[in-house]
């Protein structure tokens, strides 16, 4: 069967939409196992089909129908601003309040300026020690995080999502890209980065099993070994991976305290709309401010 990149019938996105019919389904699937712009296409449009399905209903916003909200809605917040304006004027004192009783200071001092008219009822009181004055805290200084801290979160990943094609049939077999991306999905990162490490052995020009092997490795913190995967898939120049694979290699330069090679990757991923959306030009910005 020819590419339908090449002859032009958009055959991927009837195989999606289930209809084709039932040969031309099953000589279709024989051909994008072998043919990484079909794969690739395929998948895409999944993704795409997806996410339609899993967006939510749009929400029905209900305003209440009371008179007094509808037709004076200023009115609450008018009552609500007088009941904290009465509040704040009770507490900065506009309640009228009896003065403080004068306190004796002790034997040879000035008599008080208000005399007592009882001075057996309400004897003069010990004297009152002036308070000691505070002594401003002592906080350590926060400390700025180091370059190597810096370095090490900006080179963490989310790893690009992966939409398994939904084939009819029984379980991938073992050793198969299907199989191994079965732990990926599932986030068993280093059992898919052993069995895509294989895959990628067996057959170095893929640029799908290079693409993921190097993701894989990442996740679990092998920047060499990501940069291994990651380089094949570019090398291979089949898009859509050629492209991201250099986003998530400036990722591994990171990691490698490689700042100089990661602004190189980054800059290409800017110019080619690589990696997350916005993501390459913010790592370059935060780089700009790393710590020497």
């Amino acid at each position: 069967m020819d590419c339908p990149l090449r002859s032009g019938h958009d055959l991927a996105e009837a195989y999606v939409a289930g209809t084709l019919p039932e040969a031309e389904q099953d000589a279709y699937e024989q051909h994008f196992f072998s043919c990484s712009m079909c794969l690739a296409q395929v998948q895409t449009l999944q993704d795409l089909a997806d996410r339609l399905r899993q967006q939510p209903a749009p929400a029905v916003v209900h305003r209440p129908s009371t008179p007094g909200w509808t037709e004076a809605p200023w009115l609450g917040l008018a009552l609500a601003a007088g009941l904290v304006a009465a509040f704040g004027w009770w507490w900065q004192g506009g309640v009228n309040r009896p003065p403080p009783p004068a306190l004796a200071t002790g034997p040879g001092t000035a008599p008080s300026a208000t005399p007592n008219p009882n001075p057996t009822a309400n004897p003069p009181g010990p004297t009152v020690p002036p308070l000691p004055p505070e002594t401003p805290s002592s906080t350590a200084p926060v400390e700025a995080p180091s370059r190597h801290a810096v370095l090490a979160q900006l080179a963490l990943i989310v790893p690009p999502r992966y939409v398994p094609l939904a084939v009819r049939g029984e379980a991938p077999p073992a050793g198969s890209f299907d199989a191994a991306m079965a732990h990926y999905v599932a986030g068993r990162h280093r059992e898919a980065a052993a069995a895509l490490r294989a895959l990628s052995q067996a057959t170095p020009t893929d640029p799908g099993i290079a693409f993921f092997w190097g993701i894989s490795e990442l996740a679990v913190g092998r920047p060499a070994a990501a940069r291994d995967g990651l380089s094949r898939a570019i090398a291979a120049d089949i898009q859509p991976y050629a492209d991201e694979a250099h986003f998530y290699l400036a990722k591994a330069f990171l990691a490698e305290d490689a700042v100089d090679q990661a602004r190189r990757e980054l800059r290409y991923a800017v110019e080619h709309e690589a990696g997350p959306d916005g993501e390459a030009q913010r790592l370059l910005a935060e780089l700009d401010q790393l710590p020497r």
